[in-house]
């Protein structure tokens, strides 16, 4: 099995489960996607048995997480994956935000934009960014091999595979 964790997003991906708890709401203006399901993407227990995903990927869902459940939610998403499988997250990075605002690269509404979310969503702010390396920390601290970690445009791309 391979998850698309989604939260107000359209980037649905084929050969995917895109599960996303808002699947009515699109960040285009669409109605209903037919591609997603709903679901809970903190809580992987009712879509996967553990050690069934071959590939899990959330892509910006660790923003909207609170910061007392992000450690919780990182350990439901790798239990799940099998031996071998890859856990694939995204998100904003604290500490690429923090150095563009102490250096004057944004400001105002554009730092708000970027560190709290657009005022639209549903769900509500951003409630609270990791840096890359807490990030990579998490996975190795886990047991999880890191494959890739990037940072650009402010947002980090971690994958790590478990053994």
């Amino acid at each position: 099995m391979k998850l698309n964790l989604l939260m107000y997003s359209d980037n649905v991906m084929a050969g995917y489960t895109n599960l996303d708890p808002y699947p009515i709401f699109s960040n285009k203006g669409q109605a209903f996607s037919t591609e997603k399901v709903m679901g809970d993407v903190q809580n992987l227990d009712n879509i996967a048995d553990d050690g069934e995903c071959e590939k899990i990927r959330a892509m910006e869902v660790l923003d909207y997480v609170t910061l007392a459940n992000k450690i919780p939610v990182i350990h439901n998403w790798m239990k799940k994956l099998q031996h071998g499988g890859i856990l694939t997250v995204s998100g904003f990075d604290l500490y690429s935000i923090s150095l563009s605002i102490k250096n004057g690269v944004l400001e105002g509404d554009e730092a708000r934009l970027v560190l709290y979310g657009p005022p639209s969503f549903p769900f509500g702010v951003r409630q609270g960014l990791f840096t890359i390396e807490e990030v990579v920390n998490i996975f190795t601290a886990s047991g999880l091999n890191i494959l890739k970690k990037s940072v650009a445009n402010y947002q980090y791309l971690v994958s790590g595979q478990r053994p």
